[in-house]
């Protein structure tokens, strides 16, 4: 059962973490582009993210809720956004750790029970050689199995948060740029987008 659900969840993931659907180069390129602009577009960048269901969209995204405010605002706005995001991935290989943890101590009960068989064969006396190497075959086998299971699983646990890991530094790269474009887009062009609540709630105060 172990082996069958881990081999479910590493081809998941294996496909959930493919560049492609972390870190599109279709995306990256429009980004660069629009953050290059000399006159940035807050509507060009809404409409970008609107087209691509990938983290990064969500965390440009963010920033585009801050667009116009301070430099710092925007850039923590994004940060706290990728967390969410690697966190989220990280979530779906979890259980592949948790298979890795478990795997090998249900291999050490089944060593535990096979000894327990083979000693109390001996306690009963000689003449009964093949119950005890039985119990000592189940040992060794419930072993292997556990290891068996466990270290590729771990091994697929590593590789996948790796790749998370490495897909997000490069995210940090290449939206340092879009950044400092979306400080740079004047306030104006955001009000349009502003709670309509919080407005209302503004000129009353003022009347």
């Amino acid at each position: 059962v172990f082996s069958m659900y881990s081999v479910t969840v590493a081809i998941e993931r294996g496909v959930a973490t493919r560049r492609i659907r972390v870190l599109p180069d279709g995306f990256l390129g429009e980004v660069r582009t629009l953050s290059s602009a000399s006159q940035p577009s807050l509507s060009a960048f809404r409409e970008l993210c609107s087209k691509w269901d990938v983290p990064m969209a969500r965390v440009v995204e963010a920033g585009l809720e801050r667009c116009g405010r301070p430099l710092t605002e925007i850039e923590k706005s994004m940060e706290d956004k990728a967390a969410r995001e690697i966190a989220t991935l990280r979530g779906g290989i979890r259980p592949l750790r948790t298979i890795g943890s478990i795997a090998p101590l249900i291999g050490l009960l089944g060593t535990v029970v096979g000894m327990i068989v083979a000693f109390r064969t001996a306690s009963q006396g000689l003449g009964r050689g093949e119950r005890m190497a039985e119990g000592i075959y189940l040992a060794l086998t419930t072993t292997a199995a556990g290891l068996t299971i466990a270290i590729p699983t771990l091994l697929l646990s590593a590789i996948f948060t790796t790749r998370v890991e490495r897909f997000f530094r490069e995210m940090a790269e290449e939206l340092a740029p879009t950044i400092l474009c979306l400080a740079r887009i004047a306030p104006e062009a955001s009000s349009s987008t502003s709670d309509p609540v919080a407005e209302a709630s503004s000129e009353t105060v003022s009347i």
